[in-house]
């Protein structure tokens, strides 16, 4: 047998802005993952502000005293309500070899603010790329 590494294309770059949402409603913007490996792919989507060890993070030197390049704070101001501000859609699949999926984000604001963001992470086969 041979190994072969999984290999996949986004569509948006490192970063997905939302722009502007009124608060209190919910905007929403997709994107694409396309499978460019010869094997299908489970994946799961990840976000920082839904983590378990988010709290044990935030006990790290606050992000002013840290160099940006060290830096590992990607949560920004989350809503009163206790509600993620983000969701995605799907969660969990597979990808066929040299299919894509589409994903749904939904930015949900109950508040006003210029500092709202998370972090998504792509998890294949286990593993976060």
């Amino acid at each position: 047998g041979h190994g072969v590494m999984p290999s996949i294309v986004c569509s948006v770059g490192e970063e997905l802005n939302m722009v502007c949402a009124i608060a209190r409603e919910k905007m929403t913007s997709t994107f694409k993952i396309q499978n460019t490996s010869t094997l299908t792919l489970p994946y799961s989507i990840q976000l920082d502000s839904l983590s378990p060890t988010r709290d044990k993070d935030h006990q790290r030197l606050p992000s002013f005293v840290t160099p940006s390049s060290q830096r590992t704070d990607f949560v920004g101001t989350q809503n009163y309500n206790g509600l993620s501000v983000f969701s995605v859609f799907p969660t969990g699949g597979e990808i066929v070899a040299g299919n894509s999926q589409d994903f749904t984000v939904t930015f949900s604001p109950d508040h006003e603010s210029l500092c709202y963001s998370d972090r998504l992470k792509v998890v294949l086969f286990g593993k976060k790329i």
